[in-house]
């Protein structure tokens, strides 16, 4: 891999870095939500709502992880 591509690549890990951390944040406030919904909404649909929205954004971290540790080992080889 020529030092470009080699360059466009750190760039795009790095930036892939950050979309992570951002995902990780938002998961963890909409956990912190779910937490703390009042015993009322505890059976409620908004309470699963909230429950899928969490699984959904713990696969798309997960899912991430694996592009990161795909550009790491592409990296890593080159």
């Amino acid at each position: 891999m020529n030092a470009k591509r080699r360059n466009e690549l750190t760039k795009l890990y790095d930036e892939l870095k950050q979309l992570r951390e951002r995902l990780k944040s938002i998961r963890d406030e909409e956990q912190a939500s779910y937490d703390n919904m009042p015993e009322g909404l505890q059976t409620s649909d908004r309470r699963d709502a909230t429950f899928d929205a969490i699984d959904n954004l713990e696969t798309a971290h997960g899912l991430l992880e694996e592009v990161l540790e795909g550009i790491q080992a592409v990296k890593e080889e080159s």
